[in-house]
């Protein structure tokens, strides 16, 4: 529950200082007091809009008890935010520039995470909220508020997000295919063009090039490596290789009298060993040097056709045969398309069975309710003097959609011998009022809100009526904090703390006050919402009265 509310500088409130001790609290005031501003500052202070008119710099904070709301502390605890003392607290400071900044136990939160916490701490019922009872969409939710197990509402959200998923995955595959198909014929086209090629490796153009090159220069090489074949090998005392056998015949004939002309003689060993291996590999070299014209021909066809494949595909080798892999996947995943296609529309036929099964569980369920709620508000109704009201759930099919297969319509007859209607079509703006007040009375039992503010929920009600709703929001008061805005003195009467919203307007300035009023200041304001004049005698005795009976 609300125990402190402290605002500096909002509009017309400069500063305010309230603290609650009750779960009953009348707001009253004239006329442009300022009643709004203070729930404003609740709405702002709990994650709300901030209207454009309205500029910074201001600063609102509120304290809440929340040591028997449950659901919020686990939410709390697992944000890491400490309420070991069961209390809350949220501050909102505006700047100049109206950025907002808001802080919880002092710790800095973002606006979705503010919203997250007081959806569980804090409902206010506007005066536009008895429009939420004319969309189909909100009478479904209020009516699975009352379902008892909330586990099957889960089951078809998550039942119905599979089969969407699914469905979304087959649709994607199935317009690739159809795609892919199109470029099929031309994928197998780039596949023959490239399969016809043969290629090798990401190196054969670069081979194909070092061989023409030998090719052209094979006179020079030839000459020049033929002389050296002749010097190594001469038939002659003159020979490299006689004067490099004589050479280590001189060293071996040393080797033995010191290490060092050892190390010499193997080091030549080696030298003569690498100088062959270099003449061998020379002769070969001469053996390649035989071509023809036709090979010539060949190797230049060859390297066009590679130089071609990589102007299309390149720019490299490489990139071409990367290009061959990518076209083949293509190909196969395209041949594969529909037998996963098949898949999937097996897959997505069996998750919307489940879908629709769980909907099904749901549409019983949401019967019952229907039946069991229709009862608890006809009742309600009546006791907010609509005697002969009686009120009807309809629940027909719709498109399906996360919530199921249902479309729900409040329905209501007003009299006896009448037909049932949409609220909207016959209920009057006081009888909707009253509608909506029945229906929080009961939903006060299902969820673990602990603060529930009502901004002239009383508006188009007068006479006895007034007595039933304020026997109403008494009773919904044993189980949550209420706080009401009222031009009602039956309502104001009835409630345990009563806060005075005044209008002070000096020469320069023009403030609001909002102050805990008790005894005989509340007793005048009583008697100006009786007649509009708080010094008549009758309404001052009326309001004694009121006061008399209702504390």
């Amino acid at each position: 529950m609300l125990n402190y509310l402290a605002v500096d500088n909002y509009v017309l409130l400069k500063k305010v200082r309230l603290n609650f001790e009750s779960n009953l609290i009348a707001i009253s005031g004239e006329t442009g007091s300022g009643k709004s501003l203070l729930l404003e500052t609740l709405n702002l202070v709990a994650g709300g809009k901030l209207s454009k008119n309205v500029k910074g710099p201001f600063t609102i904070s509120a304290s809440f008890d929340i040591s028997n709301n449950l659901k919020l502390i686990e939410l709390l605890n697992n944000k890491d935010i400490d309420v070991s003392d069961e209390t809350l607290i949220i501050k909102r400071v505006v700047k100049e520039n109206n950025k907002s900044y808001f802080y919880v136990q002092g710790m800095p939160l973002r606006v979705s995470e503010i919203n997250e916490i007081s959806n569980l701490l804090i409902h206010i019922v506007g005066q536009n909220s008895n429009t939420i009872l004319y969309n189909s969409e909100n009478q479904l939710k209020l009516l699975d508020n009352f379902i008892d197990d909330n586990s099957i509402l889960d089951k078809v959200k998550t039942s119905y997000n599979d089969y969407k998923n699914t469905e979304k995955k087959l649709e994607k595959i199935e317009e690739s295919y159809k795609t892919d198909n199109e470029k099929l014929e031309y994928l197998k086209f780039i596949k023959k063009e490239l399969d016809s090629a043969q290629l090798k490796n990401e190196n054969e153009d670069i081979e194909i090039l070092d061989r023409l090159n030998i090719i052209k220069d094979s006179e020079i090489i030839f000459d020049n490596l033929n002389k050296l074949k002749s010097n190594y090998y001469a038939n002659n005392d003159f020979s490299v290789k006689t004067k490099l056998k004589d050479m280590h015949s001189l060293l071996s004939k040393l080797s033995y009298l010191d290490s060092p002309f050892n190390e010499l003689e193997q080091r030549l060993s080696s030298a003569i060993i690498e100088i062959e291996d270099i003449v061998n590999e020379c002769e070969e070299q001469l053996g390649n040097l035989s071509y023809s014209e036709n090979e010539v021909d060949e190797l230049n066809s060859r390297l066009a056709k590679l130089q071609k494949l990589m102007r299309l595909y390149g720019p490299s080798l490489k990139n071409v045969i990367e290009k061959k892999e990518e076209v083949e996947k293509s190909i196969d995943n395209s041949e594969l398309a529909p037998q996963e296609i098949n898949k999937l529309k097996k897959e997505l036929e069996d998750k919307k069975q489940v879908f629709i099964k769980n909907s099904k569980t749901l549409h019983n369920k949401r019967l019952k309710c229907a039946k069991e709620l229709e009862k608890i508000l006809t009742n309600s109704l009546k006791d907010l003097d609509m005697k002969s009201c009686d009120f009807k759930i309809e629940i027909t099919d719709k498109k399906e959609s996360i919530n199921g297969y249902d479309k729900v319509n409040f329905l209501i007859k007003t009299n006896n011998g009448t037909n049932y209607a949409k609220l909207e079509e016959i209920a009057s703006g006081g009888e909707v009022s009253r509608i909506l007040l029945a229906i929080l009375s009961v939903l006060s039992e299902k969820d673990d809100i602990s603060t529930i503010i009502f901004d002239e929920i009383d508006t188009g009600i007068g006479g006895k009526i007034s007595h039933s709703v304020a026997n109403k929001l008494k009773n919904i008061s044993r189980l949550k904090q209420v706080f009401v805005v009222t031009h009602l003195a039956t309502v104001a009467s009835i409630a345990k703390e009563h806060i005075l919203i005044s209008k002070n307007i000096g020469k320069n300035t023009t403030n609001s006050c909002a102050t805990l009023i008790e005894n005989n200041d509340r007793v005048v304001e009583i008697a100006r919402m009786l007649s509009g004049q708080s010094d008549s005698k009758n309404a001052l005795n009326h309001a004694k009265e009121l006061l008399g009976i209702n504390n």
